[in-house]
């Protein structure tokens, strides 16, 4: 599925935040309503002509190059199988992207390079689902796995005030294996010239499928990729409740068997105290 993304809230100049948390929300609805999600790919995204046609006092470069970052960084940890089209262009040159945004998509390339398999990737977004402590500054949580890797994209909400730096801050990431390790990385998403994570870190998942990481101090935004180092659980299927561990597997004319991706609905007890679980 491809689309264009013009809404109020992306055209809204100088606001570098509000785009990448519209994209989170639109990949979140179109993943969540969809009957039969495909792989989205968004064609067209960015400050349209009828908002701007050149820089000035309330958009200036440095706000297009922010806004730039987070729009892909968003597209990516939401979902897409990319990082979106910039467009319109009437504000560059011949309508080509500015060296700094190419060495932001040079970043983000060399993020990709290495540890991560989408092959049969089939990930659920856990944006909504992550939760960070330690910190009294507001985070946007930005995220997808299938329990076996992952991308993970933090933005400081700066948009009511300066915060400054965000440190200490603790990051629980869900709907991993239970008891399976993982390997963290932190990478800058600003420096095209890295090419390996800044810091790592390992953790292990607990009964729930819940890994806590300590989060590296960071400004405006910290982009995190994670994979399964080694497991004691299984490792199909899905962990709905503390001690419910669920796989099914679809067979199709199309492609073959599917992996059943299972989610909680509710929970009631009967009168006889029988535990009911509903699934979906």
């Amino acid at each position: 599925m491809t689309t264009p993304y013009f809404t109020y809230q992306v055209a809204d100049q100088d606001n570098t935040i509000a785009p990448a948390v519209r994209i989170k929300q639109g990949l979140q609805f179109y993943y969540a309503n969809s009957l039969t999600p495909k792989p989205y790919f968004n064609t067209e995204a960015g400050p349209i002509k009828f908002f701007t046609t050149q820089y000035d006092q309330y958009f200036t470069q440095q706000d297009d190059y922010q806004y730039f970052h987070n729009m892909i960084w968003a597209h990516l940890a939401s979902g897409e199988v990319g990082t979106g089209l910039r467009w319109p262009g009437e504000i560059f040159d011949d309508h080509a992207l500015p060296d700094q945004m190419r060495k932001y998509q040079l970043a983000l390339k060399n993020f990709l390079a290495d540890n991560l398999d989408f092959s049969g990737f089939q990930p659920v977004q856990i944006g909504h689902y992550m939760e960070i402590t330690n910190t009294s500054y507001p985070v946007i949580k930005t995220g997808i796995t299938d329990g076996k890797q992952g991308i993970i994209f933090l933005i400081n909400d700066e948009r009511r005030q300066a915060n400054g730096t965000v440190s200490g801050a603790r990051l629980t990431v869900p709907r991993l294996a239970a008891h399976s390790t993982y390997t963290f990385e932190f990478w800058d998403s600003y420096d095209e010239t890295g090419t390996a994570p800044t810091s790592s870190v390992s953790a292990t998942a607990d009964g729930q499928g819940k890994a806590t990481i300590n989060v590296p101090a960071f400004t405006k935004t910290q982009v995190i990729k994670f994979y399964r180092t080694a497991t004691t659980g299984p490792i199909t299927g899905n962990l709905v409740t503390d001690d419910l561990w669920i796989r099914a597997v679809i067979q199709t004319e199309e492609k073959g068997a599917i992996e059943a991706v299972w989610q909680k609905g509710g929970e009631d007890t009967t009168i006889r105290g029988d535990r009911v679980i509903g699934l979906g």
